[in-house]
């Protein structure tokens, strides 16, 4: 049986597997979310950044929660966590480690079911996306 690790942020999540703590960590999937590295006013189809007032003259900045970028992060969250269901239930990975960014962290918290929380033995707020397996295992516990 395998453990699956996903190291993670809002632009790229990539899948890992190993057997153990001494076994060889291999990459099993890299996906990418081409809409994190795109400005938020490039995102909007105006081209404004900001919000005018139904009344008056005034302007406001967007509800961060409903800006464009943060709803792409959410939806990013929501499709890394569907590849982790498809993972478990197609390979039958009994362990999760996740390793990503400490904001996107959050993010998969929220979305992340509680079949996959349940075999979750780890975490931490890290971003390891660009890291290569051997620059990451000090991340992991010593004993998987």
């Amino acid at each position: 049986m395998s453990i699956l690790i996903l190291t993670a942020d809002s632009g790229r999540a990539r899948l890992f597997q190993t057997e153990n703590s001494s076994s060889e960590i291999i990459e099993v999937e890299d996906i990418v979310n081409p809409v994190a590295r795109i400005k938020d006013n490039k995102l909007l189809s105006d081209g404004a950044s900001s919000l005018k007032d139904s009344v008056g003259a005034g302007r406001h900045g967007g509800d961060p929660k409903h800006m464009p970028k943060e709803v792409a992060k959410q939806r990013f969250a929501k499709e890394v966590s569907d590849t982790l269901v498809a993972s478990m239930d197609k390979y039958g990975y009994h362990k999760l480690y996740i390793i990503a960014a400490p904001k996107f962290l959050g993010e998969l918290r929220t979305v992340i079911p509680n079949k996959i929380k349940q075999l979750l033995i780890g975490e931490v707020d890290h971003d390891a996306t660009s890291l290569t397996p051997k620059e990451f295992r000090h991340l992991l516990p010593k004993y998987l």
